[in-house]
């Protein structure tokens, strides 16, 4: 136990920062590409289906080793071996010039990682938050930083779904005690319309959670993805994402079942208040009638 722990020790002094973030709906890659390029970083553009995936190469003054930037279309970021400080300045900069409906506060994930090159038989994996490499290559990075990115977007979808059935689960609670909603037409109708577009926003983009069509290219590299996205347990997140999905479509699907049911209602009124109008007018016309007959 004590040898474990002294290389589990040794092995975290000698691990480097890595955090995957999602800062908002979208990247303008193209813009971080020629931002970086035009100041002399090294930027490099693959191509993942219709999207693009830009890697930016930040020469570090003081490390022999340099850092990583990776950006995604769809919001993410994963940096490798920037300090905090270097982390918050590079996020910032990405929330004021790149990013599209920027987050009030980005999904931010945390780990560190280390090469064991020297390990024989060693091969890239997650252990304990702990990111193994095998090597230095750009490539190796990139198919993890996959994963992450994934991750990091689906942690604002679940964000999302989370509080969209918190803010409405007082609803189904209202109609089992009292059989009705103390909502009127208008804020059913706002309701409906705030569920349509929380679960429309993630249905979008749900694609984007697929296996990137990157790897179709470099399947060589599809292996330490799906690793990474095991780990990261990807896909039993998006079913249970869909799953609420399901939830508040039925919540959708009552709510405007109640709103038809009002308007009904309401119709219902209105014919009842213009017939008993109708027969006034034919009460007092008959009564007009018997006085002037008499």
């Amino acid at each position: 136990t004590m040898l474990a722990s002294a290389t589990s020790e040794a092995l975290l002094r000698s691990a480097f920062r890595c955090s995957s973030l999602c800062i908002g709906a979208a990247i303008d890659v193209k813009e971080v590409y020629m931002h970086y390029q035009q100041r002399g970083l090294q930027c490099t553009a693959y191509k993942d289906g219709l999207n693009v995936v830009v890697h930016c190469l930040h020469h570090l003054d003081n490390d022999e080793s340099d850092a990583h930037a990776f950006y995604f279309t769809y919001g993410g970021m994963v940096l490798w071996n920037l300090d905090q400080a270097g982390e918050q300045a590079l996020v910032h900069e990405a929330c004021v010039l790149f990013s599209r409906g920027t987050l009030d506060e980005p999904e931010v994930d945390d780990f560190l990682y280390v090469y064991d090159a020297n390990k024989p038989d060693a091969k890239p994996h997650i252990h304990k938050d702990v990111i193994h490499l095998t090597s230095s290559d750009v490539m190796e990075k990139l198919a993890v930083a996959f994963g992450l990115a994934q991750s990091a977007k689906l942690g604002v979808f679940e964000r999302i779904t989370e509080a969209t059935i918190s803010n409405t689960r007082a609803i189904p609670e209202q109609l089992a005690q009292s059989g009705k909603i103390s909502l009127s037409r208008k804020e059913i109708s706002m309701r409906v319309g705030q569920l349509f577009v929380d679960r429309s926003s993630v249905n979008l983009h749900s694609d984007m959670l697929d296996t990137p069509d990157f790897f179709w290219e470099d399947d060589e590299w599809e292996p330490l993805y799906q690793k990474t996205a095991k780990y990261l347990e990807i896909e039993k997140r998006v079913n249970v994402l869909n799953h609420r999905l399901d939830i508040i479509k039925d919540l959708f699907d009552m709510l405007a079942s109640e709103m038809h049911a009002k308007h009904a209602t309401n119709l219902e009124v209105i014919v009842i208040v213009l017939i008993l109008i109708e027969v006034i007018f034919q009460v007092l016309e008959l009564m007009q009638n018997r006085m002037f007959g008499e």
